[in-house]
């Protein structure tokens, strides 16, 4: 009885409790749903989100472009978003930021399960990346929301309790009323927002690096397997979008030169199985190492974000190259593609 008092307690509290859910997975399907619909879709994780500005592409293009790239997503989650946000529209091109991180084989959608799956999706998951509690049990809470209030918006409970309690936990409180203005604001008409775009110029991964700010825990190494499931994963969406009649272009996102140093026995395999992977769907993949574009710590946010400056400069590369070879005229890019050599 006290458990079912609690809960009735949270619901009639949602109101004030959904104040503090970002909800980056709904927001980013009502972005598009309630906005004209662009010609070109920029998408990944958050280093796509901060790496391809639609404003760029649509100086050089003359074409409408708009920024789905979601936090903490990898293949898998951008896999189901294509299949709910090109259920009724198909865009003329996709343009998918990826980075090794986002192929590494050890990784498990957890984050897909308990945002986007359906039963279905579930089941291709056990099948593609084999069977996993992780999986399953953020399911399980996806599936049990509706009916447990008080557990599945357990987050959003502790950030209100902080911030009331600003006289006891002043630090608490402060990230709990940031937390809930970055959920009031709306998301920007292109769906891209760069902290450094905004004349806020936050550290940079530089000065993080001289204060001490990092650890070397941050962003570990990658595990490759050219079998991984991941690729697996990048493969069938590569197919699935040209399926679509969808123009496709993959470009890599890449590393801060502290973490291609790090990462320096594995990234460039992993570089290459994506681009042979690309290859044989006849899908366009652009890199560009170090010597080709001169990049230090100091055009990052961190060690795989990139300053808004490095962002401008990799986004209008991406949309010449798309220009100079007509993807978004030519009516079978992928026939062209398939016969020409694309090397990262």
């Amino acid at each position: 009885m006290s458990l079912l008092a609690v809960e009735m307690i949270v619901r009639r509290s949602l109101p004030a409790l959904q104040a503090y859910d970002i909800a980056i997975y709904q927001r980013a399907q009502d972005g598009l749903g309630s906005a004209d619909r662009p010609e070109i879709i920029l998408m990944g994780s958050s280093r796509a989100r901060f790496a391809l500005d639609p404003s760029v592409f649509e100086e050089i293009l003359g074409r409408s472009a708009y920024n789905v790239a979601l936090s903490g997503s990898k293949v898998v989650e951008w896999s189901v978003l294509v299949r709910r946000l090109f259920e009724d529209y198909t865009p003329r091109a996709v343009v998918i930021g990826i980075n090794a991180g986002e192929v590494r084989a050890e990784y498990l959608p957890t984050e897909a399960a308990l945002h986007l799956f359906e039963f279905d999706d579930l089941r291709e998951s056990i099948y593609t990346d084999g069977f996993s509690l992780d999986v399953v049990g953020a399911y399980a809470r996806r599936s049990l929301g509706p009916w447990c209030k008080t557990y599945d918006h357990r987050y959003e409970i502790l950030s209100w309790g902080q911030e009331r309690l600003a006289a006891v936990l002043p630090k608490h409180a402060q990230l709990a009323r940031e937390l809930r203005e970055r959920a009031a604001a709306p998301r920007p008409p292109s769906g891209y927002d760069h902290p450094w775009s905004h004349g806020r110029r936050l550290k940079d991964l530089l000065q993080k690096e001289m204060d001490d700010y990092l650890s070397e825990r941050e962003f570990h190494i990658p595990h490759h397997r050219p079998d991984a499931s991941t690729f697996v994963r990048l493969n069938n969406l590569l197919h699935e979008l040209q399926g679509r009649g969808i123009r496709v272009v993959v470009a890599y996102i890449p590393n801060s030169p502290r973490t291609e140093e790090r990462w320096r026995d594995v990234e460039a395999r992993m570089i290459g199985q994506i681009a042979r992977t690309c290859r044989a769907q006849g899908v366009l993949f652009l890199h560009w190492d170090q010597a080709q574009m001169p990049r230090s710590d100091q055009d990052y946010l961190d060690e795989t974000h990139v300053g808004w400056p490095l962002a401008c400069e990799l986004s209008r590369r991406i949309a010449e190259q798309i220009e100079s070879l007509a993807l978004l005229e030519d009516p079978t890019p992928s026939a062209r593609l398939a016969s020409s050599e694309v090397e990262p």
